[in-house]
């Protein structure tokens, strides 16, 4: 008679080196992963600030912030901290050199006398790549406000040489600067910046149409920090009668995490909507990544003549707009950069102008139009209105 017993104890002595062994394969691979934090000479190192601006060591080196696309490029000083008049649309760029490994966050402390949108922009220029996890947004008002943003992204890990910051209103804004920052997270602070990027919600882009954007951890996709523990999960609730209940708990966790997040997507984005579209008066409406355009839309059709069947229309934001135009203003016909009409629309078109003494529309300094006159202007947008050739 066969004894089984003896060959029992070695499968199951075996089970408990392959389940150790892959315990430790796992925990290997998410470390191995995982961004880990290097040695930095200081912690924090403060690249702009009122005592930063003004003092000598700042004043006689070659390396300066500058303003840019902005008709006042200064930083003035001011009672909390540093002033800058904006346009509606500036960059503010800083030659300083790191990456990752010396600092992976960016703090920001200011105010604006308007709603702002904050993009930050590593190499800025020269690549200029930058993304949804780079960019922040603050109200209007008058205390300051400030934001931290995780720079363990794919953008920083090697050197970078200079920062750049866009910063965008719908309007002319007043802005103040207390202080921007380089800081270094400890471990603990990284593990929970993955925790707060799984969260984060892409805003609605182009691409989020048709599909939920995949989660990211520290700038890769979050399934590449999910895969192990899955796959562990999977080998234990199939081969290890001791573990499996745990492993079928930790499967359901996982799932339930990963439906809350898809539906705190889905409820988000209707939210956003609502917000910024539904819930606001006409005037201060803005669909998505569209801005004003429906807003533009339904104020050209109300504004051209009955009379009027063809249009030339201007318009650099997105390539799309002009068949959507089309679709919109229907019955009227749509000439995108064309002539056939004598009547021209411009829809943020800032590399036009109009000269009252010729009574033309130059564009990039030439001619693009006879003489005529400006016939409407959209409000609260200086470069969008409707001209008419004599």
């Amino acid at each position: 008679m066969i004894n089984f017993l003896p060959m029992a104890g070695k499968l199951k002595n075996q089970m408990r080196i392959k389940t150790g062994s892959l315990i430790f394969l796992s925990f290997a691979f998410f470390i191995f992963l995982a961004p880990r934090p290097l040695s930095a000479a200081e912690n924090k190192r403060v690249i702009l600030s009122y005592d930063f601006f003004n003092s000598s060591a700042y004043k006689n080196s070659p390396v300066q912030w500058q303003i840019f696309y902005n008709e006042d490029e200064n930083l003035y000083d001011h009672d909390q901290g540093l002033f800058l008049k904006s346009d509606g649309d500036l960059y503010l760029v800083y030659p300083v050199s790191f990456d990752y490994g010396d600092y992976d966050r960016l703090n920001l402390t200011l105010f604006s006398s308007q709603p702002l949108e904050i993009k930050i922009i590593p190499d800025v220029t020269t690549t200029g790549y930058t993304n949804y996890e780079l960019a922040e947004n603050i109200s209007a008002g008058d205390l300051p406000q400030k934001i931290s943003t995780s720079l363990r992204l794919k953008f920083f890990k090697k050197p970078v040489e200079n920062i750049g910051l866009r910063l965008i209103s719908k309007k002319p804004a007043d802005i103040v600067f207390q202080e921007i920052s380089l800081e270094k997270m400890s471990r603990l602070e990284i593990l929970a910046q993955g925790a707060k990027d799984y969260f984060r919600i892409a805003p609605h882009d182009s691409f989020t149409v048709n599909l939920f954007p995949t989660p990211r951890i520290w700038g890769r996709s979050a399934l590449v920090y999910w895969l192990p523990f899955l796959f562990f999960a999977m080998y234990l609730f199939f081969y290890s009668f001791k573990w499996r209940r745990a492993a079928a708990i930790f499967l359901l966790a996982v799932w339930l995490i990963i439906d809350f997040r898809m539906t705190a997507e889905f409820f988000y984005n209707q939210w956003v909507d609502y917000q910024s579209f539904v819930k606001p008066p006409a005037a201060e409406k803005s669909l998505r990544n569209y801005g004003d355009f429906y807003q533009f839309a339904d104020w050209l059709k109300e504004t051209i003549s009955g009379e009027t069947a063809e249009i030339n229309y201007y318009g650099s934001e997105v390539s799309h707009y002009p068949r959507l135009l089309q679709y919109l203003a229907y019955p009227l016909k749509v000439n995108h950069e064309g002539n056939n009409s004598k009547i021209f629309v411009f829809y943020k078109q800032s590399d036009i102008g109009f000269d009252p003494a010729g009574k033309k529309i130059y564009k990039n300094g030439q001619p693009l139009t006879g003489e005529g006159e400006i016939i409407a202007a959209y409000p609260d947008n200086y470069n969008s209105f409707i001209f008419q050739e004599k």
